[in-house]
């Protein structure tokens, strides 16, 4: 849909653009849909799941680049958002009501 050139994928496992599209859609989308509704509910895995999508952002972006021989601009934006998610996620687990506690005790 894209109009990608299959070219792009000579040095990869891939005949076409379905497979990678289904992964990519599925572990990262359907995964950030999951991220942030645990995030807006306050869960106890919120931190636990944006950190492993931090991680999985940055695997997915790097084996890119390896298999596409190089990168661009794109792929140097999501590898940005793959850390901007964990360090996300190290905030999320620092203490619940650290904050509150600041402000109460100073």
């Amino acid at each position: 849909m894209l109009g990608l050139p299959l070219y792009l994928l000579a040095h990869t496992p891939f005949q076409s653009f379905i497979i990678p599209g289904l992964i990519l859609s599925t572990a990262l989308g359907l995964g950030s849909c999951i991220g942030w509704c645990l995030v807006h509910r306050r869960s106890s895995w919120a931190a636990t799941w944006v950190l492993a999508l931090g991680i999985a952002t940055m695997i997915w972006i790097f084996t890119q680049m390896i298999m596409l021989c190089g990168g661009g601009a794109l792929h140097t934006i999501h590898g940005g958002v793959g850390i901007g998610l964990v360090l996300l996620a190290r905030r999320l687990k620092g203490p619940p009501h650290e904050h509150q506690a600041r402000a109460i005790y100073g």
